[in-house]
């Protein structure tokens, strides 16, 4: 019996719209969802402070996402320093 890879017409698919799918969901999906997590914040607390630390932290999250280029470039270089690194007296 021969096997048959059903799915990779699929595989061939999604790789070719990869980037725009992932430029879609980082540049509209993540925040709209903050915006979404500020709006349910605010409805179940219904107070302003627990909505501001929303406000805030989706703010962050949103940020963090569309800088996901400058963080992968800081984490390799934190990764490479740590592996090249001399251990210094006194760590365990």
């Amino acid at each position: 019996m021969d096997s048959v890879n059903l799915s990779a017409g699929w595989i061939e698919s999604l790789n070719l719209m990869g980037t725009d799918v992932k430029t879609l969901l980082l540049v509209v999906g993540v925040p709209v969802l903050g915006l979404v997590f500020i709006i349910w914040a605010g409805w179940r607390s219904k107070a302003p402070g627990p909505t501001i630390l929303a406000a805030i932290l989706a703010t962050v999250v949103v940020g963090l996402a569309l800088d996901m280029e400058g963080n992968a470039g800081k984490i390799g270089e934190d990764i490479n320093n740590y592996e090249g690194g001399s251990t210094v007296i006194g760590d365990q």
